[in-house]
This record gives C-alpha cells, structure tokens and sequence, in this order.
C-alpha cells in the first residue's frame, strides 16, 4: 500500500496535478507526527529520535504535503542510520529580506553511510537508488526523496543534501513559512 502511495504521489508531483492547500498549522505538532509515525521503527533499531524546534510556532503550508515529506527524511534516518545512533530534526526560521520574508527550515540528521557527492545530484529522481549493499540491504523504491524534493518546490522551497557531522545523511528542508500571499487561509491549530 505505501508503494502504491508513492507511486501515485510521484506521478501527481510528475504531471503537476497537485498544489499545496495551504492551512497554518503548528510546528510542534507537525514534528511530533513526523516522529510518532516512525517511533516504532527507531525503537527496534535503538535509535533515538530528537527533535529541536526554534520558531517559527505556526506556518501556513499544506500539511498533509509537509507532513509526508517529513516522515520520509525521518524515515530514511532510521532506515539507514546504525543500531544505537540517532537521527535529529531541527527547525528553526531563517530571515531572509525582511521579518515578514522568512523561511521555515527543517534539518534531519542521521549517523547512517551517508550519501556520497557524486549522487547527491540524482537521489531526487525518482526510482532513482545509489548502487551499493547498503541500498539493497534497505530495499525501497527510490521514490521518498523525490516525493521530499517535489513537496518543497511545490511550496516556493527546496531540499539540500549534504554530510551531517557524524558522517551521516543531513537533509535541509526550506519552504516560506507564509506561503503564498494570494491564498485564502483556514486556521487550523491541530493536524
């Protein structure tokens, strides 16, 4: 069922048939979904989900869109993070222009193989999968960065790949958090 999830929203994301519907939402509740989805999993492996949330409290973003795309990274973590290590979420605002120009970014770590250079460029494609045993031994389609990637553009943002300080996979996630300025907006407290 979640392959057939992906594939369907890798195929809307492909043909441009989904756009965010936007809701402000609160990012501690956000987060705390992301993590309690993939809380089970880390448990298995001993692997300790942290979470570090500095501002902004509320976004306006399509959460159920954010929401997955989360749950992907976080996913990923755990998939190829080493029993007894940890994957860490933080979010924080970045400023960009003005007070009211700001980004909502979201980081997620891990102590896993990592994902070398010369790949980073193509994880986001779908199916796409770095050739090696620990790939395989993970097994997945290739469709959950792609998903990610899709979500963040889909928002006005953008997912950057890099090496995290334990060698790991570190993700940066970074749409605005006012979303659009033409929208109409439901207020949502909870998810």
């Amino acid at each position: 069922k979640k392959l057939i999830d992906n594939l369907l929203s890798a195929t809307r994301f492909a043909t441009g048939t989904v756009a965010p519907d936007y809701t402000r939402v609160q990012v501690s509740e956000l987060i705390e979904s992301a993590l309690k989805a993939h809380k089970h999993a880390a448990e298995v492996k001993s692997i300790e989900l942290l979470s570090e949330i500095r501002g902004p409290e509320r976004i306006l973003i399509d959460p159920n869109q954010v929401l997955r795309a989360i749950g992907h990274l976080v996913e990923n973590g755990v998939k190829f993070g080493p029993e007894n290590s940890r994957v860490q979420v933080r979010c924080w605002a970045e400023t960009l222009n003005s007070e009211s120009d700001r980004n909502w970014v979201v980081s997620v770590t891990d102590s896993g193989p990592g994902i070398p250079l010369i790949e980073r460029q193509h994880v986001c494609e779908p199916f796409y999968q770095i050739d090696g045993r620990v790939t395989r031994r993970h097994g997945g389609a290739g469709l959950g960065l792609a998903i990610v990637d899709r979500v963040a553009k889909a928002h006005g943002g953008s997912l950057a790949i890099s090496q995290s300080e334990s060698g790991g996979a570190q993700m940066i996630f970074r749409i605005p958090s006012n979303g659009p300025q033409s929208k109409t907006v439901v207020e949502r407290v909870s998810l």
